[in-house]
């Protein structure tokens, strides 16, 4: 196409570009170098009404956000109380049980029986020796087989 084929708008405000015609706006508005209109633009009539609509829906529109996001952070800080009261309780309890075990391991010292650590670490022939259990010993082992075979059947 060449460029002498572009025309001038006629009385019917339509532009034709080669086969293309265009229609050109009624009426030109004074915009800022970004393309927009300037806010400080005085408009009159329904200009002028269209844009304080948008600007109000604009303003109800940051306001509900607003009010979400306030919602959403009155939500978290309830949760966040919440969750520091629980983990309080909760160290709280852990310090009672270890009371609870300190406790109890004393008692087990002063007993003067075999702790429940040193029967996990140690060597089960030498307690059953000392114990004089060692007749005993293959009928342990039967009896704690017998138990692994029954739980491992039961899983299954």
């Amino acid at each position: 196409m060449q460029s002498n084929n572009i025309e001038k708008p006629s009385t019917t405000n339509a532009v034709q570009y080669g086969p293309i015609q265009v229609r050109s706006y009624q009426k030109q508005v004074p915009v800022i170098a970004t393309g927009r209109r300037s806010k400080d633009l005085v408009l009159s009539g329904d200009e002028a009404l269209k844009r304080e609509k948008k600007r109000q829906r604009n303003r109800d529109a940051a306001r509900k956000i607003k009010e979400k996001r306030q919602s959403i952070e009155v939500e978290l800080d309830q949760q966040l109380r919440q969750l520091e009261s629980e983990h309080s309780n909760l160290q709280q309890h852990l310090r009672q049980l270890q009371e609870t075990k300190q406790n109890l391991q004393q008692e087990v010292n002063s007993l003067g029986i075999i702790s429940l650590e040193e029967l996990l670490e140690g060597d089960f022939e030498d307690l059953y020796e000392a114990l004089n259990l060692s007749d005993d010993m293959e009928l342990f082992d039967e009896t704690i087989q017998r138990i692994l075979n029954s739980d491992s059947n039961s899983i299954n």
